[in-house]
């Protein structure tokens, strides 16, 4: 079973490739929040990331975590960089 650690689970995209690797039966998925909605780990910290990749031992890692709101970009460009440009 290939193991994927999906980061931005929860957005446009990640809410719709979430569900189908689940379906398909052939992935084992580790995301930022468990089925209980309980955060498990922080995309934002290096150090989070790089625990649930020693952890988990993903076969593949998916980055789907984007700022996306143009408006909110604008007016908060530090935060819009942070999470476009800077998470690991």
């Amino acid at each position: 079973m290939t193991k994927i650690l999906l980061l931005g689970s929860s957005g446009l995209l990640g809410s719709s490739l979430f569900p189908y690797l689940i379906r398909n039966g052939k992935y084992d998925v580790l995301t930022s929040h468990n089925e209980n909605n309980k955060r498990i780990l922080d995309a934002s910290s290096l150090e989070s990331i790089e625990a649930a990749i020693s952890d988990f031992l993903p076969d593949v890692v998916i980055n789907l975590i984007a700022a996306t709101d143009v408006n909110a970009c604008q007016f908060e460009p530090n935060i819009a960089f942070n999470i476009n440009m800077s998470i690991a």
